[in-house]
């Protein structure tokens, strides 16, 4: 919870229903709200219908989800969430990482979801 006395929400954006329950659990214990969806079109409606703080996201639809990395840094109705990629596409994300279309990104293969939740703590606490 932060000082205005409000959990900060978290979307998650991730197709397998598994790792979605994954990455939530942490970041739940560790006070935030979170919400998931699987697909882009579903992501773009919460993000217009609720303010989140971050988005974690796995850009595994090519294209479109570079369409919604660069919408998240450009579109006002989107809030500017801070965006995380936690992915198995690493030369993707060092790229959206450049191109200053995320802020942080971590390989799903060695990613330890508690400190991923520590990591995304961090970056709230930054900004």
């Amino acid at each position: 919870m932060n000082e205005a006395g409000y959990a900060p929400r978290i979307l998650i954006i991730e197709q397998d229903i598994t790792l979605q329950a994954a990455i939530a659990l942490p970041l739940f214990e560790a006070g935030y709200e979170t919400a998931t969806t699987r697909h882009k079109e579903e992501a773009i409606a919460d993000l217009v219908e609720t303010p989140y703080a971050a988005v974690i996201i796995d850009p595994f639809e090519g294209g479109g989800m570079l369409e919604l990395l660069q919408m998240l840094r450009n579109d006002e109705l989107l809030g500017y969430p801070r965006v995380v990629l936690v992915t198995h596409y690493t030369e993707r994300a060092r790229d959206a990482l450049a191109n200053g279309l995320a802020d942080m990104a971590f390989d799903k293969d060695l990613m330890d979801w508690d400190a991923l939740a520590e990591a995304v703590s961090e970056l709230l606490a930054s900004a």
